[in-house]
């Protein structure tokens, strides 16, 4: 069970992390001694879910900018661009794209790919395809980890072999 709010208080100050926004948008921060946490059930998947829908937006912006910006580059020695405005273009690009690391990095986001669900290219994997290769990505670290083990143990192994023919 986790501790309420006024334990989490009391264990864990008033940690606090500072609001996020996203060009006009700001988001208000959390902090572990909210108000909103009754009696410690947040719910982290719905937080998860409400992190992910926030981030929609400003990845729709960031494909629209390097589009443009993309597009403005290519045609660059056509007389109709204006290189000032592919500038401004790629400056807020860069700016959006520091805005979503941020977000990133703050929510845990960052920690999965994000697809988008809208894009007919875009085959979503099943629950079960992604346990499936979750499964075999911690099967693989783990026989890696263990072919690892034992090949130090042979070294040892070796290595006091020789350290005792060495004394007699």
């Amino acid at each position: 069970m986790f501790p309420s709010a006024s334990q989490q208080s009391s264990i864990y100050g008033s940690l606090a992390f500072s609001d996020v926004s996203f060009g006009s948008q700001t988001f208000p921060s959390q902090s572990l001694s909210d108000a909103s946490l009754t009696g410690g059930e947040r719910n982290p998947q719905d937080e998860f879910k409400q992190n992910i829908h926030n981030v929609q937006p400003l990845l729709g912006r960031i494909s629209n900018l390097s589009i443009s910006v993309l597009t403005k580059i290519e045609h660059a020695y056509h007389p109709h661009n204006n290189p000032i405005q592919t500038a401004a273009e790629a400056s807020s690009l860069k700016q959006a794209l520091h805005e979503l690391a941020e977000f990133l990095k703050q929510t845990g986001v960052g920690a999965l790919p994000l697809l988008d669900p809208t894009d007919p290219l875009v085959v979503l994997p099943t629950e079960e395809k992604l346990l499936e290769d979750t499964t075999k990505s911690i099967e693989a670290e783990y026989a890696k980890h263990k072919r690892l083990q034992e090949s130090a143990a042979t070294v040892v192994n070796l290595l006091t072999a020789v350290d005792q023919s060495v004394k007699r």
